[in-house]
């Protein structure tokens, strides 16, 4: 990968983080369930491809602590 194709590369990584951050905190702040949280994801990003590669487990320990770090550093 080039170094143009790299910029892109992160630069879409930070996009879509935030975004998915944006969209975490939204839910918080409306009062869903972090069960709710956790299974709109899923059925957002856990299709596919990262079905194959990405254990369940691993991905609901993950967002649970991506869930749990929003709420804690963003809420208000």
């Amino acid at each position: 990968m080039n170094q143009k194709e790299s910029a892109f590369y992160l630069e879409k990584g930070k996009e879509n983080s935030v975004e998915t951050a944006n969209e975490i905190l939204s839910s918080l702040k409306a009062g869903v369930s972090k069960v709710q949280i956790l299974e709109q994801f899923k059925e957002k990003y856990y299709v596919g491809y990262v079905k194959e590669i990405y254990p369940i487990d691993a991905m609901e320990l993950n967002t649970n602590i991506m869930i749990n770090l929003i709420e804690r550093e963003l809420m208000e």
